[in-house]
Parts: C-alpha cells; sequence; structure tokens
C-alpha cells in the first residue's frame, strides 16, 4: 500500500443485486467511471441487497471539487475519508471503523482524516459551583449553554459562555437530581434532562425531566414536567447518554465490558402521569463506556462520546442507528461527558469543567 494511500469507504446504492468483482468499482464512482483495484483483504462479500460496501485504497484523496459531482451521483450514497493505520483500535474491537457498511439511503457526508484531538480546552468554567459538570445543552443565547452537575449535587441548572463565566444559576424547586447525567435542548424549545444514571443497577425508576428554559436572571424555576420510565427488558441499565431524532428521544446504556455493545432504547411519547416504558431497538456497532451523544438534524449526523473517541454516524432515521460509525476520532480529555451540537459546532465538556468548541468544518468537508 502506498504510503500516501487514503481509505475511501464508496457506498452503493446498485439496483442490480450482482456481486461486484473484485476490482471493480460502480460507474461514475470517480472522474466519470474509472476504476481502480479493491485490495484482496477489503474485497467485500457477495450481497442479495446490494447494500453492501465496496472499499478499496486510493491514491489520491477526495479533492473539495469533487465533492459536488459526488453528491449528485445517484449511484453513491456516502464517502468517508480516513486513514486506518493512524487510528488504533479500540478496547475489545478491531480497527474496522475506517471500513464502514452503511445502508444505500444514509445521507451524504465526508470526513476530513482526524486521528485524534488533543487540544487545550478553550476555557474553563470559574468557581466551584460546576465542579461535577456531567450535561450540556445549548442556551437561547447565542454562544451560551445550559449545564449540570453530577448525582450528590443540588437540582440546579447553570448558564455559562464559552469564557467559562457563569452567567446564571438555576434552582428547579419541585425535584431533585436523581443522578443528573445529560442533557439536551429539544426542538421544541424546552430543555430536557435526564435523571437515568445508576452505576449501581438498582433503580427502580428513571426520569426525563422537561423544563421551560428560565428567563435570564430568574433563580428558581416550577413547573418542570417529570417523565418516569423503566426498560421494556426489565433489567437495570445505567445511562449517561441520550439524544433525540424524528420526535423520539433515544437512550445509549453505558457499559464497562469491552466485548459489549451499548443497548437503545426508544422512548416513543411521553406521558407524565404513567410509567413510560422504554423500548430496547438494538445495538450500536461500537466499543467503550459512551457518555453523552447529541444529534444534528442540519446535518443528519449522530455524535456518540466515549471517555476514548468520539463516534460520527450519517443517520437521519432509526435504521441508520446499526450501521457501523462512519467515522471516529480518538480523544484526550480527562473524563470527557459531554457534547452538544450549536449550530455549525460541536462543544465538548468533561467533568472537571473544561471546553472544547470545534467547528464542525474541522470534521466534514464541505462544498
Amino acid at each position: 500500500m502506498a504510503s500516501t494511500a487514503l481509505w475511501l469507504s464508496l457506498y452503493s446504492c446498485l439496483s442490480d443485486p450482482t456481486p461486484i468483482k473484485t476490482g471493480e468499482v460502480p460507474t461514475r464512482a470517480l472522474n466519470g467511471g474509472s476504476k481502480r483495484p479493491i485490495s484482496q483483504e477489503t474485497k467485500p462479500a457477495a450481497s442479495d441487497d446490494a447494500k453492501s460496501a465496496i472499499i478499496f485504497d486510493a491514491t489520491t484523496a477526495i479533492s473539495p471539487k469533487e465533492i459536488p459531482a459526488i453528491r449528485n451521483d445517484s449511484k453513491l450514497a456516502a464517502v468517508v475519508e480516513t486513514k486506518p493505520t493512524s487510528l488504533p483500535a479500540a478496547k475489545g474491537a478491531d480497527n474496522r471503523y475506517s471500513r464502514s457498511t452503511v445502508d444505500r439511503d444514509s445521507p451524504l457526508i465526508v470526513f476530513n482524516a482526524i486521528p485524534k484531538l488533543d487540544d487545550e480546552p478553550a476555557a474553563k468554567i470559574k468557581g466551584d459551583k460546576l465542579e461535577e459538570l456531567s450535561g450540556i445543552a445549548p442556551a437561547a443565547q447565542p454562544g451560551e449553554y445550559w449545564g449540570h452537575n453530577d448525582r450528590g449535587n443540588d437540582a440546579e441548572i447553570f448558564r455559562f459562555d464559552r469564557k467559562g463565566e457563569i452567567q446564571q444559576k438555576t434552582v428547579l424547586t419541585e425535584w431533585e437530581n436523581d443522578d443528573w447525567e445529560a442533557a439536551l435542548r429539544g426542538d421544541d424549545g424546552f430543555l430536557y434532562i435526564g435523571g437515568f444514571g445508576d452505576n449501581d443497577k438498582k433503580r427502580e425508576l428513571r426520569h426525563l425531566y422537561k423544563v421551560k428554559e428560565p428567563a435570564p436572571g430568574a433563580k428558581k424555576i416550577s413547573g418542570a414536567a417529570s417523565f418516569a420510565f423503566t426498560y421494556s427488558d426489565e433489567k437495570a441499565h445505567n445511562c449517561e447518554a441520550f439524544f433525540s431524532m424524528m420526535g423520539r428521544f433515544y437512550l445509549i446504556t453505558k457499559t464497562k465490558k469491552d466485548d459489549e455493545k451499548p443497548i437503545v432504547f426508544r422512548l416513543e411519547s411521553l406521558k407524565e402521569k404513567e410509567t413510560n416504558i422504554a423500548q430496547e431497538v438494538g445495538r450500536m456497532e461500537i466499543r467503550g463506556e459512551v457518555t453523552d451523544a447529541a444529534y444534528s438534524k442540519p446535518h443528519n449526523l449522530l455524535a456518540v462520546l466515549t471517555y476514548e473517541e468520539i463516534f460520527f454516524f450519517s443517520a437521519k432515521e432509526e435504521k441508520d442507528l446499526w450501521n457501523p460509525p462512519a467515522h471516529r476520532i480518538e480523544i484526550d480529555y480527562e473524563q470527557c461527558e459531554g457534547l452538544c451540537f450549536d449550530k455549525e459546532n460541536l462543544v465538548l465538556c468533561n467533568e472537571p469543567g473544561n471546553l472544547w468548541v470545534y467547528p464542525l468544518s474541522r470534521f466534514l468537508k464541505t462544498n
């Protein structure tokens, strides 16, 4: 393999189910239908549904000028540009994340080849009010965020800016912090807080809290709705991550077993005066202790955070969650437990209160 080789995963949506022969790529795949050899070790298996990935090593990367043509090519569904040789395997897993197979209907996303993030934080939250930051969500004010502490702390949410300055503290007067682990901003403008942490796996009920965003200066807020739920398998699961997609909430379990894939549960709707059931819908093709997740509807992009990596999924509906991740990036940040999309930025935070703000152009190729 040439030292400059980049792996490109081209996802076929051919209507003809005939298996692709070694050494061929779909017509019009690149440069008007050029053909480049598929290496024997990544030869796609025969497929009866024409959804197998075509993976080959190319001696040149896709240039930004080629992206519009690729996006308009009905034969292709997605392109990923990575460098597998520079990406160490995750614990208990092989280095397959740069060789993803995605459904042919998945949206097209082109990733930059970034193997690792180890930058200095953009800021550290000042003071001692957020010493166990475990969830983050965008605030209505541009460049500001709501965050909360982990279990053992009060039922408080904090608004802070990108300089780490806390602008506001608001108490939820009717509820307690029953191991709050994650937060998100819903499409309806409400804040949702996940009270579903369960390290000891002894809880009978978990909760989602729906909170109207506090007005600037508000020190207390009442009227937050609480939605109790259990899991459909009637087992206890530790969970620190959830996201909203297509009007549904998805929860991802946190497992410490290297060989165990995290389970995804779905809350179809939320009813306040009864126990909701989170239905098990599948397992994700990743490993690691999942600490948060966030979904960007404009980009059809799901980011799943673990202590060691960020996994990116090209997703616009539930079935896309079962594909291997389109890309992964190793991180070297202590106890990183929160992330959110803020328009064209991805924001990370760790438990000690450090913040990292990355423009999405750092990760994604654009036209």
